[in-house]
């Protein structure tokens, strides 16, 4: 008995505690699929009047401030991970730290050359951060499973949710449109069947699955990676195990088939046809016997995702359809990459060097898009094109470290066959009944995501939607829980899950923008670093002391990098926010001029940030009309060229944009009217003009200034602008959502009608 009892502490003794792994897994997995059930707003403050009754700010998301909070915190927690994997005997890989390292450089570089570039700055650098440490981390087995089952986890919160979207919110949602839609339309100036109209009725209309991203097509991009790695991590996990705790293979179908269900809620095309890509190329896997064949699996998970590529330059070489009934998807995709192109030629050769980030594509895609696309967009709606773009070479870095990490799962699919699945079968913690430690990790990892989702959404809450919520946390718990304690490591399947995930989300990311939004960045890159631990091999050993040194270099580095986040993109955004928060209450309380002194002091903090900037026009124009209705017509001057000060200092400090023209232009008719200076239409016409400089492809713009002009008398010029009007709204044929509503057209066939003769004649 003494024996046994020895016997039986030398063996506890031997095996490592499961603790540190878990606790390093999660500090990575947490922060990385958050957003799966909670979104980030870009802009919280400011986007509605807040004077008007009923917009009170009422947020399901995390705000910019929150955002780059929790982005802070993401990138500590990838630093202690990878310092746990260091003093474990952990080797780090060195090249893909320089790459990582200098698509981060470009990154935060970019975010203080633009406000635009901030927010995806702190993004793409947790999830870079995050990525690089689950590719470390997750080469000792029981980390790499534990992060494995906190995305396969994941697919039960998000199918439940995708399918209560569908099912039940959008119908409801379509109701109350339909039944107050005139009402509606009326509130906010909108005439019945102008192509405003048509957009938010067709958005409206829409039953696709969004997710807390707002995009379909994101959501299905994420589901379709999680849905691959669950059902193919099933066979690895096994079905018939005849040791204890048999369950974790049904538990990972079963949330791989909420996975599937959540895309096909999304009815995302792309997605479905991702996951069928993914399917032909694991089948091949699978199915090769030969050491020779298999050589070839990585080239064939390149081919997969340059597919997409192929298929959208075939597409743009077919040309545009006749009508909007015609394939448009995959043509707008081609035009995107042509405007990109356009861009990065436009700025050589720093573009090429440091890219033009965010900010410089979204300005300037509306001077090099191409006319058929009805649509402004900010991302190329490729991975790849989207990284070079913005950039440079730093993102040219990310996609070398991206095709190296799907190259680095190939061959560890193409490795592993079923003796090493035996062998691999592996290492088990020794667990007690009522001391699991899977199970306590389980529930505090649930505890982290899902108390978080509630803090930030309970009071959008009703009764179903707490239940749903209830329920997908409790899936979680039991799925996580399951995977936590399976006897096996998860074999080939887990492997070929792996590779499938990347590939899954690296053939969708070549046709939509999942990289790029803020709150999906993280996610997809935390999937490719998990994707490539799969070569894993290193086993789970005790602490080396000879070790210390190594992790506190991580510690420093890591360290540094939290550092200059935190000035570089925390800080400014914190301040910013914080100052238009306040000046939104201000104004929402009716004190205009304490408002004015912090939107002047966030227009100071961030120059390059058009909300201040316009909020300090509005309130001033607004103290114009009063002034100017009063008779006080000096005092109204005096508070017209305040309203024009903020938005002339972005022109002068070069970070104007086409709306900064249209508001000026705005401000400067009303200005005419309200002091009796018809001076002020002619300089409305001139800021008219560098508008359309800027966004030459503008329909009501061009519109509106054709009207000016034959306000102006100026008849020559008006005919021009009416003439370009009919041709823009004539290539806008793609979406006649976009086009001039019947009243206009025929309102412009006349003015030019009236205006040709005079032409000729003269």
């Amino acid at each position: 008995m003494a024996e046994r009892a020895q016997r039986s502490q030398s063996n506890d003794a031997a095996t490592p505690s499961p603790w540190p792994a878990l606790i390093a897994g999660s500090l990575v997995a947490v922060p990385a699929v958050l957003p799966l059930v909670v979104g980030f707003l870009p802009e919280l403050y400011l986007t509605s009047d807040p004077r008007l009754s009923g917009n009170a700010l009422i947020t399901t998301h995390f705000g910019p401030a929150g955002a780059v909070v929790w982005h802070l915190l993401a990138v500590v927690g990838a630093v202690l991970a990878l310092a746990f994997y260091v003093q474990r005997g952990g080797r780090l890989r060195w090249p893909w730290l320089a790459l990582a390292g200098l698509g981060i450089a470009a990154a935060l570089w970019q975010g203080t050359r633009h406000s635009d570039n901030l927010l995806p700055a702190g993004s793409w650098t947790a999830g870079v951060a995050l990525a690089v440490a689950a590719a470390h981390v997750g080469r000792l087995p029981s980390a790499r499973r534990w992060m494995v089952g906190v995305v396969i986890a994941m697919m039960v919160p998000v199918g439940l949710q995708a399918g209560y979207d569908v099912l039940v919110q959008k119908p409801r949602d379509l109701a109350w449109w339909q039944a107050n839609e005139m009402a509606l339309l009326e509130q906010q100036g909108i005439r019945p069947g102008s192509s405003q109209h048509q957009l938010i009725e067709r958005r409206t209309a829409s039953i696709d699955a969004t997710g807390p991203f707002g995009f379909s097509n994101a959501l299905g991009t994420l589901a379709a990676g999680g849905a691959v790695l669950g059902l193919c991590a099933s066979l690895g996990f096994g079905f018939r195990e005849e040791q204890r705790l048999a369950w974790a293979g049904p538990a990972c179908a079963g949330a791989g088939g909420c996975g599937l269900a959540a895309v096909w809620f999304t009815h995302s095309t792309g997605a479905l046809g991702a996951i069928v890509i993914t399917a032909g190329v694991l089948g091949l896997v699978w199915r090769m016997g030969h050491a020779r064949w298999r050589s070839g699996v990585p080239v064939l998970a390149l081919l997969a995702v340059a597919l997409p590529i192929v298929v959208v330059i075939l597409r743009g070489a077919a040309g545009p359809p006749e009508s909007a009934e015609g394939e448009r998807s995959l043509l707008f995709r081609y035009h995107y990459w042509q405007a990109a192109a356009r861009v990065v030629q436009d700025d050589l050769p720093q573009s090429a060097l440091t890219g033009v980030g965010l900010a410089g594509y979204k300005y300037g895609y509306l001077a090099h898009k191409n006319p058929l696309s009805p649509e402004n967009v900010d991302s190329a709606h490729n991975v790849f094109v989207d990284w070079v773009t913005m950039l440079g070479l730093g993102g040219a870095a990310w996609c070398v470290l991206a095709l190296c990490w799907l190259w680095g799962a190939a061959r560890a699919a193409a490795r592993q066959d079923t003796e090493t699945d035996r062998a691999k079968a592996s290492h088990v913690y020794s667990v007690k009944l009522l001391h699991r430690p899977p199970v306590i990790a389980a529930l505090l990892v649930a505890g982290a995501i899902f108390v978080t989702q509630y803090l930030i959404q309970y009071a959008m809450m009703d009764a179903a939607l707490a239940l749903l919520w209830l329920a997908g946390a409790a899936g979680f718990v039991i799925v996580l829980a399951l995977i936590g304690q399976s006897p096996r490591t998860g074999g080939r399947g887990l492997t070929l899950g792996l590779l499938g995930m990347a590939t899954a989300v690296l053939v969708q990311s070549q046709i939509d923008m999942a990289f790029k939004l803020m709150a999906t960045a993280v996610p997809a890159w935390f999937a490719l670093g998990l994707a490539a631990s799969g070569e894993g091999g290193e086993p789970d050993a005790p602490v080396a002391p000879q070790r210390y040194r190594q992790s506190g270099f991580v510690l420093a580095g890591g360290g540094l990098l939290a550092v200059v986040l935190a000035v570089c993109v925390v800080v400014p955004v914190v301040r910013h926010q914080r100052l238009l928060a306040r000046a939104s209450v201000a104004l929402a309380t009716d004190q205009p001029y304490r408002a004015l002194a912090d939107l002047d002091a966030a227009a100071e903090a961030q120059p390059s940030d058009s909300t201040a900037a316009r909020w300090v026009a509005i309130v001033r124009r607004d103290e114009m009309l009063m002034l100017a209705g009063e008779g006080r017509l000096d005092a109204a001057r005096e508070a017209y060229r305040l309203a024009l000060a903020p938005l002339d200092a972005q022109i002068t400090r070069g970070f104007a944009t086409s709306a900064t023209y249209r508001l000026r232009a705005s401000l400067m008719l009303q200005g005419a009217d309200a002091l009796d200076d018809e001076t002020l239409r002619e300089d409305a016409a001139v800021s008219y003009e560098a508008l359309l400089v800027l966004s030459p492809y503008n329909l009501p713009d061009t519109v509106a200034l054709a009207d000016l002009y034959n306000d102006l008398g100026q008849e020559a010029k008006a005919l021009d602008h009416y003439r370009r009007a009919l041709e823009l709204d004539a290539l806008a044929y793609l979406d006649p959502a976009v086009q001039l509503d019947d009243e206009t057209r025929q309102r412009i066939d006349a003015a030019v009608r009236r205006l040709e003769p005079e032409e000729s004649s003269g």
